[in-house]
C-alpha cells in the first residue's frame, strides 16, 4: 500500500467511525427523560395559552355587556332596517 492510499484509508475510517459516534449520541438523547418530559411542558404550555384565552374572552364579553352595550344594541336595529330596506 502507498502512502497516499494508507492516509485515504485512515481519513474514510475516521469519517465512518465520526458518524458512527455521532448517531450513537443524537440516539441516547432521543431517548433520555429529558426528551420524554418535552410533552409534558408543550402540553402545560398549550394549556396556559387556553386559560390566557378564556379570561381574554371572558373579559373581552364582560366589556361588550358594559362599555359597548348601547353601540352593539344600535347594530342590531340597524341589521333590521337593512334586511327591511333589501
Amino acid at each position: 500500500m502507498s502512502a497516499s492510499s494508507k492516509k485515504l484509508f485512515f481519513l474514510v475510517l475516521f469519517a465512518l467511525v465520526s458518524i458512527s459516534v455521532a448517531l450513537l449520541l443524537i440516539h441516547s438523547r432521543r431517548e433520555s427523560p429529558i426528551f420524554a418530559d418535552s410533552a409534558d411542558v408543550s402540553s402545560r404550555i398549550v394549556q396556559e395559552r387556553a386559560t390566557q384565552f378564556a379570561r381574554l374572552e371572558a373579559k373581552e364579553k364582560k366589556v361588550a355587556e358594559t362599555v359597548w352595550a348601547k353601540e352593539i344594541l344600535a347594530q342590531e336595529c340597524g341589521r333590521t332596517f337593512e334586511s327591511l330596506w333589501d
